[in-house]
């Protein structure tokens, strides 16, 4: 019976009716990007991984979508990469503010920027998140923005 029912379970979890979408496009300044989705469904997605100069590991950008290309978003991810230091410091700063007493200076001296993931529609008054690690902590900080102010933050390690 357990063999039966693994059958069925594989069966009914394939995509027999192709709603799953992978799109990729290319652009000017990120290179390939790639889409993520099914139909009907809300929380598909373009992913972008991108070293910005003066890195030397590439970073990751997740852009909510319906499927269009990201225009708007990616001129928005290019305006926030162009100043990666000044977004470290305010995520450095929202680290220590909202994640006391746990986190101390020690554990950001180091940080390195990893991910960062847009709000829907190009507009920085949604959710936005900003992900970094403390290298020789192991420690993985995500501070989560409404607009530009800090609204918490998430540690990890």
């Amino acid at each position: 019976m357990p063999g039966i029912l693994k059958r069925i379970w594989h069966m009914m979890n394939a995509d027999l009716l192709r709603r799953e979408e992978h799109r990729q496009l290319l652009h000017p300044v990120f290179g390939m990007i790639h889409y993520f989705g099914r139909r009907g469904e809300v929380d598909n997605y373009w992913e972008v991984e991108y070293t910005p100069s003066g890195f030397s590991h590439p970073t990751t950008v997740i852009i909510p979508s319906n499927g269009d290309p990201p225009t708007a978003d990616l001129a928005l991810t290019q305006s926030l990469l162009l100043d990666v230091d000044g977004l470290t410091a305010r995520c450095r700063r929202a680290i220590i503010e909202h994640s006391q007493p746990r986190v101390d200076a020690t554990h950001i001296d180091d940080l390195r920027f990893v991910g960062l993931e847009l709000p829907r529609h190009a507009v920085l008054a949604g959710p936005w998140t900003v992900t970094h690690c403390a290298v020789a902590k192991d420690h993985w900080f995500t501070v989560e923005f409404v607009g530009e102010e800090a609204r918490g933050v998430e540690v990890s390690g």
